[in-house]
């Protein structure tokens, strides 16, 4: 009998992230625990406590650092210096954030679930946020010409833009009835036409 092969310490970790966050969208904070988290994660409670100790904080940091690092994934910001590149390459973006929201539907959920709270998670996505929005304003700002004021404003609505049709793309069923090409090419039309002079 083939016995399965030994995960990695990476691999395991990266088991742990996942089911941090899973039970954490179905259980919200209070079901952060040790064996709530083994369990979803598919490893034991003592492989848990060995690398984490026995702090139920330890979990929480850990899953707070997982999100941000899932978000930060997701964030490709335009250094482009024209307004059709810019605009291509923030396409590219967009595809690649839809490709993550998919592959991990509990991070819209969480990000819902938590934006705006004043918890540890609540803050950290607050932090990402206000860091998106200063970078992709002065992306905005250089590949647009636009003055400021007016490439942060655009940066607060391509934020909104970008989770609420992320959202759509995973839970409201937009992908069983347009090709992700489809939809891209409408929304570049759409940015185009935010960001024309």
């Amino acid at each position: 009998m083939l016995k399965a092969p030994v995960s990695t310490k990476a691999e395991k970790m990266q088991q742990v992230a996942e089911g941090t966050m899973k039970v954490l969208s179905v259980q919200g904070l209070s079901g952060i625990t040790f064996s709530s988290v083994a369990k979803a994660s598919g490893v034991s409670r003592a492989w848990l406590y060995k690398y984490f100790g026995a702090s139920d904080q330890a979990l929480l940091d850990f899953m707070t650092e997982t999100f941000a690092v899932t978000w930060a994934k997701t964030e490709m910001i335009s250094h482009a210096s024209n307004r059709n590149l810019w605009v291509k390459e923030t396409m590219a973006g967009y595809s690649q954030f839809l490709d993550a929201a998919v592959e991990f539907p509990w991070a819209m959920e969480v990000y819902f679930r938590y934006r705006g709270t004043g918890n540890l998670l609540g803050q950290k996505i607050k932090s990402l946020e206000d860091h998106y929005i200063r970078t992709q304003a002065e992306s905005v700002r250089i590949g647009t010409r636009l003055l400021p004021a007016q490439a942060r404003l655009v940066s607060e609505v391509l934020l909104g833009v970008r989770l609420g049709l992320a959202h759509r793309w995973v839970f409201g069923g937009i992908r069983k009835t347009t090709s992700k090409e489809d939809f891209l090419k409408f929304l570049s039309y759409t940015l185009k036409s935010l960001i024309r002079p």
